[in-house]
């Protein structure tokens, strides 16, 4: 389990001062994959270096597993960090040691014996899949098989904690799948507690059960992952959640939309259906019943976990009884609906 409590931390220069994290109170419980996204230079990296005090706080308590690390002497802090695992981007094997020896490097550290490295190590070898790869150095092992390396590195203390900054960030699309996958095992496997760092929503997508968005080093939002994709309420959320649904029109459509109707004008909305409502004909039922003509300018489906999320952008002539009845009737059914704007029919078709 992991504490952070009105976590700060500031950066002091001869010309600047620089507030990379501000008042962050974050928990990951035990068993759970709390995902950290936001941009670059959001304060990802650091917030998660103070979880294992790799940057000390400026302020705030740091608790994990049940031990507040920011009070440990260094011999103390040093046994803590023990059961605290930790996943790079870049990997950080020791090119002269093979993945065997990459992996028993900890064990040695803590002058663990020959048959107990050889019994941990392999079983790590072979919960990551890299058995017949144990005597290959890392210029000889792909990316992904990198990483399957430097994550059973961090598995050999058997740590409650696993902290995974950017680990994705690297590799392709088709070995970061596989990575995730391994990491969601290992989680379920071990009941591990694992702090996510990336800055990719598809990672938050594929393994977190809650999610904290980032931004300018304060968190603005904490969700279950299905209700954060269902219903974000900041701007930054929006924008990442849109990237991965492809949930959004061209900026060349956007850009004509107004936020007051004018007579004529069609109005946008965009539909978020989740669970079942995402297999039910609910907008067929409303056309039948209304006689009402709706254009479908996108639609969108992906499963978030064990719960699907749909997303469709719709276009209709702007009526406001029409309008507030529709909004009524779907939201009855467990749709969001969201007005995105209005436009001149004819202008927008003639692009």
């Amino acid at each position: 389990m992991i504490e952070l409590s009105n976590i700060n931390k500031t950066f002091f220069s001869k010309h600047s001062v620089h507030h990379a994290l501000n008042n962050i109170n974050l928990t990951v419980l035990p068993g759970e994959i709390m995902g950290v996204i936001g941009k670059s230079g959001a304060g990802k990296s650091t917030l998660i270096r103070c979880v294992n005090l790799l940057e000390r706080p400026t302020s705030g308590l740091v608790r994990v597993n049940n031990i507040e690390l920011t009070e440990l002497t260094s011999t103390q802090l040093r046994q803590a960090r023990h059961h605290i695992g930790m996943v790079f981007q870049h990997f950080n094997l020791i090119s002269s040691r093979t993945a065997y020896e990459n992996i028993a490097l900890p064990l040695e550290l803590l002058k663990k014996s020959n048959s107990e490295i050889e019994r941990v190590v392999l079983s790590l070898l072979e919960k990551v899949d890299l058995l017949e790869h144990r005597d290959s150095y890392p210029h000889h092992l792909s990316g992904g098989q990198k990483q399957r390396v430097a994550i059973a590195r961090a598995l050999a203390t058997q740590p409650r904690v696993l902290l995974c900054d950017e680990m994705t960030s690297a590799l392709d699309p088709e070995t970061t799948d596989d990575i995730l996958k391994l990491i969601r095992s290992l989680n379920q496997e071990l009941r591990l507690s694992i702090l996510c760092i990336t800055h990719e929503m598809h990672v938050i997508k594929s393994i977190a059960d809650r999610v904290a968005v980032i931004d300018r080093g304060e968190i603005v939002e904490c969700e279950n992952v299905v209700d954060l994709f269902k219903n974000p309420t900041a701007a930054i959320t929006r924008r990442l959640i849109q990237s991965v649904l492809k949930s959004d029109l061209p900026e060349e459509l956007q850009s004509q939309f107004r936020f007051e109707p004018m007579p004529d004008d069609q109005v946008v909305l965009r539909l978020t259906f989740v669970g079942q409502a995402t297999l039910e004909p609910i907008l067929n039922e409303f056309i039948r019943q209304t006689r009402m003509t709706i254009s479908i300018l996108q639609a969108n489906i992906e499963q978030l976990r064990h719960e699907m999320i749909g997303r469709m952008i719709i276009a209709l002539q702007y009526d406001a009884k029409q309008l507030s009845m529709m909004q009524r009737f779907l939201e009855r059914k467990g749709l969001m609906v969201e007005v995105m704007g209005y436009v001149d029919q004819q202008s927008w078709l003639a692009r």
